[in-house]
C-alpha cells in the first residue's frame, strides 16, 4: 500500500508540473495578443497626438496668412489715402483723412504685433511636429519589433501545447479515478495548482505551518495528505541538503 501510494504521489508530482507548464502557455495565449494590442494602441496614441499637433500647426498657419493678408489690405488702404492726402480741398477732410490713416496704421500695428506672435508659435509648433515625426519612426520599428517577437512566442507556444496536452493525458491516466478527480477538484478550485511540496515546515500553498507529526506523515508517502487550511495534496521533495525542493 505504502509503495503504491508513493508511486500515486509521485505522478501526481509530475502532474502538477506538467499543468504548470500549460498553465504558463494558456496564459500566454491569453497575455500575448493582450500585449500586442497594448502596442498597437501605444501606437495609435502616438500617431493621434502627432495628427493634434498637425492640426493645430495648420490652424495656427492659417491665422498667420489671414493675418498677413489684413496687413497687406491695411497696407495698400494706408497708402491710398496718403495719395489722396494732397488732393483734399478743406482742412476738415484733411484732418478726417489723417484721423483715418493714424486709425489704419494703429490697426497695422496691432496686426504687425499679433503676426509676430503668431509666426513665434507657428515656429514653435512647427518643430514640436518634426521632433514628434522623427520620434515616431524609431517608435514604429520598436513596436512592430516587439511584435513580432510576441507573435514568434504565440507561435512557439501553440505549437507546444497539443503535444504538452496529449502527455498531461497519458500522465493523468495512470492515477487511479478517485485520485485523479480528487486532483481536479483540488486543481480547479485553487488556479491550477493542487500539489504543494512544504517548505519551511509550511505548506507550499497558502504557507500555514504544519504539525512536526504531519511532516512525518507527509515523508512517509504512505498516505495522502492534504493542508487543513487550504486542502492542498502536501508531498516531500527532499533535496541533498534536506530541504524540501519545490514541486
Amino acid at each position: 500500500m505504502s509503495g503504491a501510494m508513493a508511486d500515486e504521489l509521485s505522478v501526481l508530482v509530475e502532474l502538477q508540473h506538467k499543468d504548470a507548464e500549460l498553465g504558463k502557455l494558456m496564459a500566454g495565449r491569453r497575455e500575448i495578443p493582450a500585449a500586442m494590442k497594448a502596442r498597437d494602441e501605444e501606437l495609435a496614441m502616438e500617431k493621434a497626438k502627432l495628427r493634434e499637433k498637425e492640426a493645430e500647426l495648420e490652424e495656427v498657419s492659417k491665422r498667420r496668412r489671414s493675418q498677413e493678408s489684413e496687413i497687406e489690405e491695411l497696407t495698400a488702404k494706408i497708402k491710398k489715402l496718403e495719395g489722396r492726402l494732397l488732393k483734399v480741398a478743406t482742412n476738415k477732410e484733411y484732418e478726417a483723412m489723417l484721423a483715418e490713416i493714424g486709425s489704419g496704421k494703429e490697426r497695422r500695428s496691432k496686426a504687425e504685433g499679433d503676426l509676430l506672435k503668431l509666426m513665434e508659435q507657428e515656429e514653435d509648433l512647427s518643430k514640436d511636429v518634426r521632433d514628434s515625426r522623427l520620434a515616431l519612426e524609431p517608435l514604429m520599428r520598436e513596436i512592430e519589433e516587439k511584435k513580432s517577437t510576441l507573435r514568434k512566442e504565440l507561435e512557439h507556444n501553440e505549437n507546444l501545447i497539443p503535444a504538452l496536452e496529449k502527455h498531461r493525458t497519458e500522465i493523468a491516466e495512470r492515477l487511479s479515478s478517485a485520485m485523479r478527480a480528487r486532483y481536479e477538484r483540488i486543481s480547479k478550485g485553487k488556479n491550477g495548482v493542487a500539489v504543494v511540496p512544504v517548505r519551511k515546515g509550511a505548506c507550499g500553498g497558502c504557507f500555514t505551518a504544519l504539525p512536526a507529526q504531519r511532516i512525518n506523515e507527509i515523508k512517509l508517502s504512505d498516505r495522502l495528505v492534504t493542508c487543513e487550511h487550504c486542502g492542498r495534496i502536501l508531498v516531500w521533495n527532499e533535496s541533498p541538503t534536506g530541504e524540501a525542493d519545490p514541486v
